[in-house]
């Protein structure tokens, strides 16, 4: 089992480098999905920083229902809205 969580998160890291605008929500999903609790943080920071540029993507407004209130949630405490900056 620890060999298997070391490998988690590893490829959570390497995975992270290829985030992008585009790609996000479903790095988002699937790290939801599986528990790597590491690479959806930094998906989460990334949506953050990027506001704007995500929340037009197809893929952020199929997120699954419990994710997207998440975000907006964590967003509105943030204060972080279209235009603004963390």
């Amino acid at each position: 089992q620890y060999l298997v969580d070391v490998l988690k998160r590893k490829a959570e890291a390497a995975i992270t480098h290829s985030i992008s605008v585009d790609n996000v929500s479903v790095m988002l999903s699937a790290a939801d999905a599986r528990q790597a609790v590491d690479l959806k943080r930094r998906c989460l920071e990334f949506i953050f920083s990027h506001f704007q540029g995500v929340i037009v993507t197809k893929s952020f407004v199929e997120l699954p229902t419990h994710l997207l209130q998440e975000v907006l949630q964590e967003a509105a405490l943030r204060g972080v809205s279209v235009g603004s900056r963390p």
